[in-house]
């Protein structure tokens, strides 16, 4: 997204973009809030990352590429999470 000349098609697909979407598997039980931020790359369970905490990392990144889309004159993204039928 640099470059929209290094990428046309890449470029005009990213146009039409508007959000990502994020969804999880309620049926699944899940840890809850960790007491302590972590480093993705040093999560070393066999569970899965918590979903809020994976969330907040597509918030982080979507934010920081929107800030270089927005200094560019490009479309930005948002965010759409999932936001559960049993109330979590």
């Amino acid at each position: 997204t640099i470059d929209p000349s290094i990428d046309p098609q890449l470029h005009l697909f990213l146009k039409n973009v508007v959000a990502f979407d994020s969804v999880d598997d309620e049926s699944v039980p899940e840890r809850k809030l960790l007491n302590t931020p972590f480093d993705p790359a040093e999560w070393t369970s066999t569970d899965p990352v918590p979903y809020c905490h994976y969330l907040y990392y597509m918030w982080a990144n979507i934010e920081t590429l929107n800030l270089l889309r927005r200094e560019r004159g490009m479309n930005e993204f948002t965010l759409r999470p999932h936001a559960g039928e049993a109330g979590d």
